[in-house]
């Protein structure tokens, strides 16, 4: 019997683990937007990606003014910092980071695609500021035009910023 207890407040332990609820998602608010820099980035695998990869950067350092003015140059990394808003604070809400690139898309010559956005469903933690920004690492990523960035929960858009990337 003393067994059957233990293993029953075992599983009730990890089962209570496992539904947590996570935290519900109510808005976010822009801080900062323009071209950033980071400390550090690592290329992870990403096939919705043009490139077939992102970057996951850390170190993030906000610009010293805002700007939607983005010049087409190699290795420039524009975006927005926010600050997600929810409940309760400090637990993870489940939210989508969505780049739109201008009209035509961005088209990989190594692949021949056409890829006219990135989306990327991540888990965050609410009461804390984010970064989603984009980076142009490869000559034809480069696309003047109107890039928009927006973040969603479920079929909900909490933010939108739109930039101009142009010929310097």
């Amino acid at each position: 019997m003393r067994r059957f207890s233990f293993a029953a407040f075992t599983l009730l332990v990890l089962g209570l683990g496992e539904a947590a609820a996570e935290a519900t998602v109510t808005g976010a608010r822009i801080t900062w937007f323009g071209i950033f820099q980071a400390a550090e980035s690592k290329a992870v695998p990403d096939k919705t990606s043009p490139t077939g990869t992102r970057l996951q950067s850390t170190g993030i350092v906000p610009p010293k003014s805002n700007s939607d003015r983005i010049p087409a140059v190699l290795n420039t990394r524009f975006g927005v910092g926010y600050f997600l808003e929810g409940k309760p604070d400090g637990d993870s809400g489940k939210v989508r980071h969505l780049r739109l690139f201008p009209p035509g898309g961005i088209v990989n010559p190594k692949t021949g695609q056409r890829a006219d956005s990135l989306d990327v469903e991540l888990s965050l933690t609410v009461g804390r500021e984010w970064f989603l920004g984009y980076t142009f690492r490869e000559p034809w990523e480069i696309v003047p035009g109107v890039w928009t960035i927006q973040v969603w929960s479920s079929n909900r858009k909490l933010i939108e910023k739109q930039f101009t990337v142009h010929k310097p």
